[in-house]
């Protein structure tokens, strides 16, 4: 469990442990203010005191207390940063004290979720038309968002310099081997090698680098992909870094691609060569 700013983010089996009707859940940090140990299973199943502080319908300040039952202990990573007490009711539970004292329960805040990034600046005003403020959290998400935007730019100009550069390493490896392979051009053409076979195994060539190169490429950057997310969980409790199959191929095509282009010149140029003038050649 990770709290952000007073925001809990549950995981499916904590979701399960959240408390039924006149239950309560507590945090780690109170169940230690309640023990004088951290066995937090003897504190599970006993009778806590609830007091919640409101106002009625005429703005006057109200005490309200029950008895609730302790349903489970949930232990908090605030990831360095302050301690939380945090106490959870089910809804019908806080609904029932609030009726008793005649109060009519009304919510303060509500999250809201999307799906999309794009639509993060549209939902945020659509809820201040309704009358919601901003949050910390929502600042902090658009912060954060724009700092991935630049460092998206930033890395895909280095991958757009690289694949720059490796296409003129490849075009030079290529054109150094079809120098250093003249005589053996020469001793195919004799035999009967035809200019688009010469090309032929230059294109596959330069095909088999791109697609090793590809491959390197993507392990790389997998490694990468799993120690920056391991640092990412442990130090922010997300996972930002992702590779998945459609990037991949992506990669690996682009790099096959990039090489072929590269290996043109190199490939007309073995395929020109003059098969006489290629076997006399030291």
């Amino acid at each position: 469990t990770t709290a952000f700013d007073g925001m809990l983010i549950l995981s499916d089996d904590e979701k399960k442990m959240l408390p039924g009707k006149n239950e309560i859940l507590i945090s780690d940090s109170i169940a230690k203010k309640l023990l004088d140990n951290d066995n937090y299973e003897d504190i599970i199943g006993t009778k806590a005191n609830l007091y919640i502080t409101d106002t009625n319908d005429n703005n006057r300040p109200v005490l309200m207390g029950t008895d609730l039952t302790i349903s489970n202990v949930l232990k908090i990573d605030n990831k360095g940063g302050p301690s939380y007490d945090i106490a959870c009711v089910n809804f019908d539970t806080l609904e029932e004290i609030y009726k008793n004292n005649n109060i009519t329960i009304k919510p303060t805040t509500i999250n809201v979720y999307v799906k999309d990034n794009r639509v993060i600046q549209t939902t945020r005003d659509n809820l201040r038309e309704a009358g919601f403020a901003d949050s910390e959290v929502a600042d902090m998400l658009e912060q954060v968002m724009s700092y991935l935007n630049i460092a998206t730019l930033i890395l895909a100009g280095i991958a757009g310099i690289s694949l720059i550069v490796s296409g003129i390493m490849i075009l030079v490896v290529l054109y150094i081997s079809v120098v250093e392979r003249t005589k053996e051009i020469g001793v195919l053409r004799a035999v009967g090698a035809r200019k688009k076979d010469i090309r032929r195994i230059f294109f596959t060539e330069s095909a088999l680098l791109g697609f090793s190169g590809g491959i390197l490429g993507v392990l790389g950057a997998s490694a990468l992909a799993v120690v920056g997310n391991n640092y990412l969980e442990t130090a922010f409790g997300v996972r930002i870094i992702n590779v998945n199959i459609n990037f991949i191929l992506l990669g690996i095509i682009v790099s096959v691609i990039v090489s072929i282009l590269a290996g043109l010149v190199p490939s007309s140029k073995a395929s020109k060569l003059d098969p006489m003038e290629s076997l006399r050649y030291e």
